[in-house]
């Protein structure tokens, strides 16, 4: 009798161990997804990509340019005087929460490694799943959303919320139509992700745009 009592106890200990363990690296495993995706969308943002301007627009000296978007719009100058959308939020019918044109790309791309890249993330609630495209940005097709070949990239996602700084209040919706606020200073990103037995991790994040240093 006193063997049993004490086989119980051994078994008892041994699973509420192993299911302490399971918590402890399925928490870790969703810590490190979410700081993962959260550095990548954090790092697209900050390198944002300014839509071209012509010559005539542009200051006579660099200096009075953002250190970041300066070598860029001089490159663009001469391209054209088009002002396409670069940066917007949603969610739109589509399930689309961001679309911008940035410099960083997730995926190598041995024909245009440094971009710019058109990039779009899509999220599908029923299967808790983010979708990720990209391709390269083309000025005759500035925002080629419906030719976009989606990827999963995070699984697990009960929730994801992108909001912009806008008049020192967040808004979810950014959609400018004008060149004098092409982009937000800042984006929030705030995620959720399902734990084990079902539990909830949230982690959040902001970006500062580099289009304003």
């Amino acid at each position: 009798m006193l063997i049993l009592l004490i086989f119980s106890v051994v078994v008892a200990s041994y699973r509420a161990t192993t299911a302490a363990a399971q918590r402890c690296r399925q928490k870790i495993t969703l810590t490190y997804q979410a700081r993962s995706l959260l550095e990548k969308i954090s790092r697209q943002l900050r390198t944002v990509y300014m839509p071209p301007v012509s010559a005539a627009a542009l200051p006579s000296s660099s200096t009075a340019l953002p250190a970041t978007g300066a070598a860029l719009l001089s490159a663009a100058a001469s391209e054209s005087t088009a002002s396409p959308v670069p940066f917007r939020t949603g969610p739109d019918a589509d399930g689309i929460l961001l679309r911008m044109i940035t410099t960083t790309g997730l995926f190598h791309d041995p024909l245009n490694p440094d971009g710019p890249f058109v990039v779009a993330y899509r999220f599908d609630p029923a299967r808790q799943i983010l979708y990720y495209a990209q391709q390269r940005y083309r000025l005759d097709s500035p925002d080629p959303t419906d030719k976009l070949n989606w990827v999963p990239l995070a699984e697990h996602l009960e929730r994801i919320e992108i909001t912009c700084l806008k008049e020192k209040q967040w808004t979810s919706a950014w959609n400018p139509d004008t060149r004098d606020n092409p982009v937000p200073p800042a984006v929030r990103l705030d995620v959720s992700f399902r734990e084990y037995e079902n539990a909830s991790a949230q982690f959040s994040t902001v970006a500062y745009l580099n289009a304003y240093d």
